[in-house]
Formats: C-alpha cells, sequence, structure tokens
C-alpha cells in the first residue's frame, strides 16, 4: 500500500498512517486500531504526555466511500508500536519505519530554499497551506462540536438505540449482537446483564434503576444498562474501526 504515509510540511511532523503499518506488522487494521486505542487509554492516565506526539486521528475513505477512522502514526508511535513486537517480525517492522523516516529527512534537506527568492516562494505557499487548513477547520467545526456534544451529553441511551446509532455510520449490527460483542469484549458481564466494572470506571455505561410497585404491595426494582454520551462515541468509533 502505497501513498498513505504523510509529511507535514507546515510543523514538520512525519508519519505513517496506521493503515500501511498494519500491513507492516501483518494485522488486521481493526486489530491495529484496537491496540492503539489501549495505548491511548494508558497514556491519558500521564497529563503530561501529548497523545498526538504518538498517534494522531485521521480518517479516510474505503472502497464503498464510508468514512472511516484512522490514525497518523508518529517516529514515537512507531517505536511503541515495534516494542511491542519480538522476533523477526519487530525486527523488519523497525527496519522498514526507520527507512520511512529517514526518507522524510533527506526529502526535508532537499525542499529547503537554496536562495532568497526559493526561500519567499515556500513562504508563500506555506501561508496558502495555513489557509487551506483553516478553512478546512472551519468546515469540520460542525462534527466536532456535534461529537462533543454527544460526548459531554449528559443523556443515556439503551444499548437498543445505539445499535441504530452504529448502522446508521455504516455497521450493520443489531441489538442482540451489540449484546454479544459487549459481552464477548468484556464491556458486560458474561452471566449478569449489567456492566462491568471496566466500562463502567471508564464512564461508557450506567445502570438505572426502576422501582415499581406490585399490585400486591410489594416493590420490585429493574436494572437497565445505559450507554453514556461518552460510551456512544467510543462504541461507534471501535465498531468502525473493526
Amino acid at each position: 500500500m502505497t501513498g498513505l504515509s504523510v509529511l507535514n510540511n507546515t510543523t514538520g511532523t512525519a508519519t505513517i498512517d496506521s493503515r500501511e503499518v498494519a500491513e507492516w506488522i501483518e494485522k488486521t487494521h481493526g486489530h491495529l486500531m484496537r491496540d492503539i486505542a489501549g495505548y491511548i487509554e494508558a497514556l491519558s492516565t500521564e497529563s503530561k504526555i501529548g497523545l498526538s506526539d504518538f498517534f494522531i486521528p485521521s480518517e479516510y475513505k474505503d472502497s464503498t466511500g464510508r468514512t472511516l477512522p484512522c490514525y497518523l502514526i508518529t517516529r514515537k508511535g512507531c517505536e511503541m508500536v515495534a516494542n511491542k513486537m519480538t522476533g523477526q517480525k519487530g525486527v523488519i517492522f523497525t527496519a522498514k519505519y526507520i527507512e520511512r523516516f529517514h526518507e522524510y529527512e533527506n526529502a526535508v534537506k532537499l525542499a529547503l530554499p537554496q536562495d532568497y527568492p526559493a526561500a519567499l516562494r515556500a513562504l508563500a505557499e506555506s501561508f496558502e497551506e495555513q489557509q487551506r487548513l483553516a478553512e478546512k477547520v472551519k468546515l469540520d467545526a460542525p462534527k466536532v462540536l456535534f461529537a462533543d456534544a454527544v460526548e459531554a451529553s449528559h443523556t443515556s441511551i439503551l444499548v437498543g438505540e445505539l445499535a441504530k446509532l452504529i448502522r446508521q455510520n455504516g455497521v450493520n449490527i443489531g441489538q442482540n449482537r451489540l449484546f454479544r460483542w459487549m459481552r464477548e469484549n468484556g464491556f458486560i458481564m458474561r452471566n449478569q446483564n449489567i456492566p462491568t466494572q471496566r466500562s463502567m470506571d471508564m464512564g461508557l455505561m450506567e445502570i438505572k434503576e426502576r422501582t415499581i410497585n406490585n399490585p400486591d404491595g410489594t416493590v420490585r426494582i429493574t436494572r437497565t444498562i445505559m450507554v453514556t454520551g461518552k460510551g456512544q462515541t467510543y462504541f461507534v468509533n471501535r465498531l468502525l474501526a473493526a
């Protein structure tokens, strides 16, 4: 797979697309995305570590036109992925990403202006690129605000409603399949219809209790699994990346 690596000429940050890295380490892209999600979850516990120094969220369109998530992986991110590998695969992957970043460095050296007119042209091109990026940020703002609003929302929804939301984003899944996936991935207890402590600690799910007064005077308490605003964003992204 070619054409997936990126050299950001504005910041000088070199990255490799997670799809290309997945090919190099012989994993499915979905598997690598789950690994990266785990790395990010661990890194987010340390406020002094910048996540964008390792993994930069991005997206791409697949062959059907769907917009799907991916990551642009920096050199530090590649080192983190390589540190989890052993044997020949780890050595080959390390050699590939080192070679790629050396190519970036050489490209930067060749691209440096050699005289004053060239420097002026480079400055003008840089300004135009910044203007283009600023316009893109403005156009993307409604999407970002929507995602932030969902994540910050205090309104939780049922798992069945989450399944509908995921289907609207292009993943064919129903309520029963979603429940099964959540159990298999450790978000819901296998033998009980309640969230695991992990999903509660992550703020993805909660339990809504309802007290029902029976005609005979007894009281019955029902417990329903609800998906929080943060959980809605998290599960949609996980299922899209799978």
